[in-house]
């Protein structure tokens, strides 16, 4: 059995999202991904924990350019569970299984933003990302 397959067993694994944006502009720096209609950029978390992962999806491929997906908590961008996708052809990508990649506390918000260079094509397109979380659970019992 893999590490990652005994921090999935040891400590369930919570999604959040999915966070969406349509249409991604070109020349962007931070910029929220709402995680749901009424605008909100972020959801609160009931208990201490730590994202393990996030991954991300666009509704069409890129022609050029890259874009950079990070989570943020209370909306401090945290580059270590960042992920990209670049080049041509590439419409999905995923940060790797990382068990305390990046630390919350109860109580604070999670959110995702995007930067992106000045060559993205088409800067039409949809993005959707989903965050992966553990909760600890002994500080919460």
């Amino acid at each position: 059995m893999s590490s990652d397959q005994r921090i999935g067993s040891a400590f369930p694994v919570v999604h959040y999202g999915p966070f969406s944006l349509a249409n991604l502009a070109d020349s962007q720096d931070g910029t929220a991904i709402p995680y749901d209609t009424n605008g909100d950029d972020t959801a609160p978390m009931p208990a201490d924990g730590h994202i393990v992962a996030i991954s991300a999806r666009l509704n069409a491929a890129l022609t050029a350019g890259t874009i950079t997906i990070k989570p943020t908590v209370d909306g401090t961008e945290d580059t270590d569970g960042s992920t990209v996708i670049s080049g041509t052809e590439q419409t999905e990508t995923e940060s790797d299984f990382v068990n305390g990649l990046v630390e919350f506390d109860e109580g604070e918000r999670l959110g995702t933003v995007y930067d992106s260079d000045a060559d993205v094509e088409p800067n039409t397109v949809d993005i959707v990302v989903d965050v992966y979380v553990v909760f600890d659970l002994n500080d919460a019992l």
